[in-house]
């Protein structure tokens, strides 16, 4: 893939990902709302490999803490990063990468999808609640509890939508 081709969909990815991160649904038990945002950035690392997978997700993030109303809920700025959310968006970025390695890497041409696609959401569900635990001086347990149990069965249907968004869109000569 050229330079510019690169950039392009690097920067379609970034959109992609503000657009499914804006409309939320804000849940009672945990500070973390719902939303599609972890759609975009494992789609990336399947399409686009690890980094620019990685890359395109950096851009996002780059653009949000600048102050782009472009995170969860129209928000924008360093605070989102350093609150609540934190942990999450910058695992958006690992996901990205570590869903482009393994779906790179993986023999089983039957298994690689979903096992690259379940550990990208792994990859978010630990730095999030990492970074949950650090920042309100939580234990682990009760910092996944909060920001992690509560999302699984969403979870569940957002991998079968990239599952189902992968395939459609696998075909299309992107490289």
């Amino acid at each position: 893939m050229n330079k510019a081709k690169g950039i392009i969909y690097m920067s379609f990815f970034a959109a992609l990902t503000a657009v499914f991160s804006w409309i939320i649904i804000p849940i009672p038990i945990s500070p973390v709302p719902i939303n599609l945002g972890i759609v975009s950035p494992i789609l990336a690392g399947l399409i686009l490999g690890s980094k620019m997978g990685a890359l395109s997700q950096i851009i996002y993030l780059l653009l949000g803490t600048v102050g782009l109303p472009i995170f969860a809920g129209f928000k924008g700025g360093i605070s989102v990063i350093t609150g609540p959310t934190g942990g999450f968006l910058i695992g958006y970025i690992l996901a990205a990468y570590i869903t482009g390695i393994l779906y790179k890497y993986i023999k089983r041409e039957k298994y690689k999808v979903l096992f690259s696609v379940i550990a990208g959401v792994i990859m978010t569900y630990i730095c999030g609640g990492i970074f949950y635990a650090y920042l309100f001086n939580t234990s682990l347990k009760a910092s996944l509890f909060i920001t992690v149990l509560p999302f699984i069965p969403g979870d569940i249907l957002k991998v079968v939508l990239v599952m189902y968004l992968f395939k459609k869109i696998n075909n299309i000569k992107l490289r």
